[in-house]
């Protein structure tokens, strides 16, 4: 009774005469519904939007024929409050809470498709196979996941998707993935059929992941009766989250010939490795290669041959790209679908060789260098230089490889480092010789070049640099070269070819590593309490220069003009001919002007003692300069030392450009070498002067004998004149032997010098009483070294200089 009087109250109070209740309910229920039904139509963005999964790792269990057993370890995290829609966000609360845990299953194989977004056609990928999943629904719990799934690959579809990937442009790839899922989910026991259901997810990747950085660490080249043989060690980058082991894989690299076909290039095979998630990759490269396929040896219409933009690639220190896939010829197991994958899919690699891994070569030496500078043509300030040459280098290597480079061509451009403008271009007109003589990892190059052009396109800033260089100043800077190496012949363990176009940017020239030959070479302990000498120095040392003849042509108040005959030994492998040219070289003193002797038709052949004709001129036009003329002149002919002038303000007649040169250099303290003198006598017989005497000694002064009884003194002079006499006025004169003074001249002696050697009249001399008698009268019959000092004026037709002689060691035969 009480049931029926409760149903009928609720009855009375739902009466249509009261509807406005039921109007509510009705309303209520109808929301509810449209809010259940726009949750269930947007499911997928709520559950993207509360559902967060994360992968913590994916390792491999095992390979199978059709696929791979992977291990996901992750967490699912369930977060309603990120849903936007407030009633779908209250409604999924209140039903988690109701349910708890719903337990996802598949009843068949989930297919996968995947294609780029920039590609029209599905490509059916791979199948999977999940376990039941079970999920914590309600609102911020986590669920741990760790579960086994299985994954059986399409490898023909994987490979057409590898590479619609690969050619994909930017550095990101947009991968559309589709699945169906057939299954149920069990919802509080009861199971909810689900069949056909799609779900469409896009992936974003950048394409590093597919391309990863492959640093190469070492590599080891060496010879063997197969080939070469290539070890290298390389760290892979890694991004992925995988964690399995890797068994030994052969591999063939492949290269784009001229055609963008694949050749392959060698035998490859990598060491076993393991991968960890988000870890360097370090693997070991085993290579053999055998020989080279002709196709990559071949120019092509657009650009040099495969092996040559490899080569190319890294002296550029670029990247060198080539092609990897599986060997169809595998040593150890590897599943049948993984070999079709990476064999029929090629994967585009780039990795770096160290380019420091070849030093630059050392002992770096100039055995010989033929020069030949052709007359100018036209008023170009640029000019022509023809050199061949022998240079030797040691390199050393870091492989063991038995090599030759018979022949080769070559141009180059060299700069000043910073500038942008060429100096001096070359090339060469003929084939380039090389010998390569190998001892293990070291080898020793001797380079022939033969006709080598050279171009100098700035000849006043090469100058300026050779000045520099000479001068050792702290200004100069480092000369870059670029060079391209064309028509290089490599006869090597994997056969004969010939490289083209190979270009070397960037190189520092050693200018100060090149060695002086050994026969310019002297013995360092013969030196070691000298003052260091200079190339230069050593080089007029080794010239032992001597004036042959030397002829009077004119003179004026200021000036004389002579022509010189000279013999010297060039004692470098160096030639330099200058034919139809006249070139001037300035000699100033203290700074002044105060000659300039000018060469012609230059022909100075190496390792050879040759003639040289020399037209000097001595100008001295002021006071000054004709003051230090006479100095300078008193202090050579009395044997000083270490006497030195400035080399300056060049002129050459012809050759604009190389005027523009040699103008720039100026040798600064250039010693003067020690000159021997060859005296002809009247029976045609020739003596040198000063070639076994010291260097305190003059060659014009020869010797004297005093008479003591008489008081008189006879000098033996030596005019180098062949065509003119000198005449000398004698105004003081003074004799001593150490501190000890033997005599003076009585008065003022008027000689005239005939060519050669002249012996004087007695000239009236006075003893020095005491110790100067005593020093003589012990010496009759006998010699004394004396020290003659004296002032004299020489005249040459107009020309005439004041001069003082302080000459030591001249050796006086005492006469009674």
């Amino acid at each position: 009774r009480n049931s029926g009087s409760f149903f009928k109250s609720v009855v009375n109070y739902l009466d249509v005469r009261d509807p406005k209740l039921l109007h509510y309910i009705l309303l209520l229920l109808v929301l509810l519904v449209g809010i259940v039904f726009y949750s269930l139509r947007n499911i997928q963005e709520i559950i993207s939007d509360s559902v967060n999964i994360n992968v913590q790792s994916v390792s491999l269990v095992s390979f199978s024929d059709n696929g791979l057993n992977s291990r996901v370890i992750g967490t699912v995290f369930v977060d309603y409050d990120k849903v936007s829609n407030v009633f779908s966000r209250n409604l999924l609360k209140i039903a988690s809470l109701f349910v708890g845990t719903v337990t996802i299953t598949a009843t068949k194989e989930v297919p996968l498709y995947a294609k780029t977004v920039t590609s029209e056609r599905l490509l059916h990928a791979a199948d999977a196979l999940p376990p039941p999943v079970t999920i914590h629904i309600m609102n911020h719990r986590q669920t741990e996941l760790d579960i086994v799934s299985e994954t059986n690959f399409d490898s023909y579809n994987m490979a057409q998707l590898m590479r619609e990937i690969q050619s994909t442009s930017g550095k990101t790839v947009d991968l559309d993935v589709n699945g169906v899922f057939t299954g149920y989910v069990d919802v509080l026991s009861y199971k909810v059929d689900v069949d056909g259901i799609s779900f469409y997810q896009t992936v974003k990747f950048t394409k590093e992941w597919f391309t990863p950085a492959i640093d190469v660490e070492s590599v080891d080249v060496s010879s063997s009766e197969k080939g070469i043989d290539l070890f290298a060690r390389a760290v892979v980058e890694n991004k992925m989250a995988f964690n399995f082991a890797v068994d030994p894989i052969n591999w063939d690299i492949l290269v784009e010939n001229c055609l963008r076909d694949f050749v392959a290039l060698g035998s490859w095979t990598t060491s076993a490795f393991v991968i960890e998630p988000f870890s360097p990759i370090k693997v070991d490269i085993q290579g053999l290669i055998a020989s080279i396929p002709k196709q990559l040896l071949e120019d092509c219409s657009d650009r040099p041959s495969a092996i040559t933009r490899i080569i190319q690639n890294y002296l550029d220190g670029k990247p060198i790209d080539i092609y990897l896939r599986a060997s169809s010829k595998q040593s150890h197991y590897l599943p049948e679908w993984i070999l079709r994958l990476l064999h029929s899919a090629p994967h585009k690699i780039s990795f770096m060789i160290p380019r420091g891994m070849v030093d630059l070569p050392r002992e770096v030496k100039i055995q010989s260098a033929d020069i030949f500078i052709p007359e100018s043509k036209g008023d170009s300030e640029s000019f022509d230089i023809y050199l061949s040459s022998n240079i030797s280098a040691v390199v050393d290597l870091p492989f063991d490889i038995k090599f030759e480079i018979p022949k080769f061509r070559n141009k180059f451009a060299l700069k000043l480092d910073g500038s942008k403008e060429e100096l001096i271009q070359g090339h060469s007109d003929g084939y380039n010789y090389m010998i390569i003589k190998k001892l293990e990892k070291v080898l020793t190059v001797k380079t022939i070049m033969s006709n080598l052009h050279i171009q100098a396109l700035r000849p006043a800033e090469v100058g300026t640099f050779i000045n520099n260089f000479f001068n050792k100043a702290s200004e100069s800077k480092d000369i870059i070269g670029d060079v391209e190496v064309d028509n290089l012949s490599l006869n090597s363990p994997i056969g004969e070819f010939e490289l083209s176009k190979l270009r070397i940017d960037h190189i520092v020239v050693p200018t100060r590593r090149c060695e002086v030959p050994e026969e310019m070479k002297h013995d360092v302990a013969a030196h070691e309490d000298k003052e260091e000498e200079g190339f230069l120095d050593r080089l007029l040392k080794d010239m032992n220069v001597t004036v042959v003849d030397i002829y009077y042509v004119e003179s004026s108040v200021d000036g004389l003009n002579m022509v010189m005959n000279i013999e010297l030994t060039n004692p470098t492998s160096y030639s330099l001919e200058i034919p139809k040219e006249e070139i001037k070289v300035g000699v100033s003193y203290n700074g002044s002007s105060i000659a300039h002797a000018i060469v012609r038709d230059v022909f100075i052949p190496g390792n050879e003692r040759i003639n040289l004709t020399a037209e000097v001129n001595i100008l001295a036009e002021s006071t000054k300069s004709k003051l230090l003329l006479e100095y300078l002149v008193s202090s050579y002919i009395s044997g000083r030392e270490n006497l030195a002038v400035d080399l300056l303000d060049h002129e050459v007649t012809n050759n604009k450009g190389l005027d523009e040169l040699i103008k720039k250099i100026s040798i600064r303290n250039f010693k003067i070498p020690q000159v021997h003198f060859e005296r002809h006598d009247n029976m045609g017989d020739s003596e040198i002067l000063g070639e076994n005497a010291s260097n305190k000694s003059s060659p014009f002064l020869l010797s004297a004998t005093i008479h003591v009884l008489s008081s008189e003194i006879e000098l033996t002079l030596y005019n180098p004149i062949a065509n003119a006499e000198i005449k000398v006025e004698l105004f003081q004169a003074e004799a001593k032997h150490g501190e000890v003074i033997l005599g003076h001249i009585s008065h003022q002696e008027y000689m005239i010098v005939p060519p050669g050697i002249y012996k004087s009249p007695r000239l009236p001399i006075k003893i020095s009483p005491g110790v100067g008698m005593d020093v003589l009268r012990k010496a009759i019959n006998g010699e004394l070294d004396v020290q003659v000092i004296a002032v004299f004026t020489v005249k040459l037709d107009d020309f005439e200089a004041q001069l003082m002689y302080n000459g030591h060691g001249i050796q006086t035969s005492i006469k009674l």
